[in-house]
């Protein structure tokens, strides 16, 4: 066999090589890009996406259709007096000790947690809270039978929540509602999102929540070249899918365009989440511009056990040097507090700082035509 024929042979094997090579690594990155097109959770695996029947809880449904054209699974969700959970009975008791009088200023609670399962896995957070009297909104970011097929993470199921807020007023004429959202993880950067162009609502609750799409990404692999070369990839497929990147989805950068009227409570909880971390919850914190707003986690082994609050030391740039600060953080003493707490902090803080008289930004001088003169 000639050269010129072992060449080209050794040509189209390094061809073909580099073709499967190719073929393999699109399969790898389509594979592992599935977690973060749809995020299912395997708690609820085995259930149907929408409830026939809450324990403890009367579901009335809503017609609301979002902006793409998807028709959302949406209910009103109220106590039912003749059928408690145990959860309920919980926060029932805490609040018969410690009273909270001011809560029915809240006409309602938009609830939010997974993408998958959305209503399902909003019922622990709409027992504890319609415990308190509250009425939550429950709906499927996912929309009606899955119709949605991949999750932006906020990005755009965010949109139908100015949707749901037309039917609530449609169904109170005349009335100007107070509404404010709780929300964990998948939920919580949702209302984030929502909340910077929405003044409709007038408060949040974030539990868990993360800080970008693209640090939750990054924290999940190691920091190599191939690693970076593994989430461009990754953002190609994200963006082949859904239209958008990772950099996107930004709930931090929402934070700090929220008006400074809206209070806001961020609470740590997954301690062993990396992708929802203390540090998302400092930052997110950090960014916020009102006044009335906190920070929580849970007190672990390095706090005193009777501790109330962490000190934590961090710098800030502004825009001149770096600037070492302090933030106190409070401890909540266990998981099963933090619900009771998160009603107290909206009763006590939340619902004082929404009814306040709001104070309007001044407007800045005209300096055009002066200068100079």
């Amino acid at each position: 066999m000639s050269i010129r024929k072992i060449s080209l042979c050794l040509l189209l094997l390094f061809l073909l090589g580099l073709a499967a090579g190719g073929v393999y690594l699109w399969s790898y990155i389509t594979r592992e890009a599935e977690p973060v097109l749809q995020p299912l959770s395997q708690e609820f695996d085995n259930t149907s996406q929408v409830p026939d029947k809450a324990r403890g809880l009367k579901l009335t449904p809503l017609e609301v259709t979002g902006p793409d054209g998807v028709p959302l699974s949406v209910f009103i969700a109220e106590r039912d007096p003749d059928e408690e959970t145990t959860r309920q009975m919980t926060v029932g008791s805490e609040l018969a000790q410690h009273p909270a009088l001011s809560l029915h200023h809240i006409d309602y609670v938009l609830t939010a947690v997974e993408w998958d399962h959305g209503i399902r896995s909003s019922l622990p957070l709409v027992e504890s809270l319609t415990a308190a009297g509250l009425r939550c909104v429950v709906w499927e970011p996912r929309g009606l039978d899955n119709a949605r097929r991949y999750c932006t993470h906020g990005l755009r199921e965010s949109r139908d929540i100015p949707l749901i807020l037309d039917e609530l007023e449609s169904l109170n004429p005349g009335r100007e509602l107070t509404v404010i959202g709780v929300g964990r993880g998948f939920g919580a950067g949702m209302l984030l999102q929502a909340a910077c162009s929405e003044p409709r609502l007038r408060g949040l609750v974030c539990i868990d929540a993360y800080s970008s799409l693209r640090t939750s990404m990054q924290r999940l692999m190691p920091d190599t070249i191939v690693s970076q070369v593994t989430l461009a990839l990754l953002d190609l497929r994200i963006r082949q899918c859904t239209g958008i990147e990772s950099f996107d989805v930004s709930p931090v950068d929402s934070a700090a365009r929220l008006p400074r009227s809206v209070p806001v409570l961020i609470v740590n909880v997954e301690q062993d989440n990396p992708t929802r971390t203390l540090d998302d919850a400092v930052g997110i914190y950090k960014q916020l511009p009102g006044d009335c707003r906190e920070v929580w986690t849970l007190r672990c082994a390095s706090d005193a056990p009777d501790a109330e609050s962490r000190e934590l030391i961090y710098t800030r740039d502004d825009g001149r040097k770096l600037v070492r600060e302090t933030l106190d953080v409070k401890l909540l003493p266990g998981i099963e507090q933090t619900m009771p707490a998160v009603i107290h902090w909206i009763n006590d803080c939340m619902v004082p700082a929404i009814r306040a008289p709001q104070i309007p930004t001044p407007r800045r001088p005209h300096m055009g035509a002066g200068i100079g003169r």
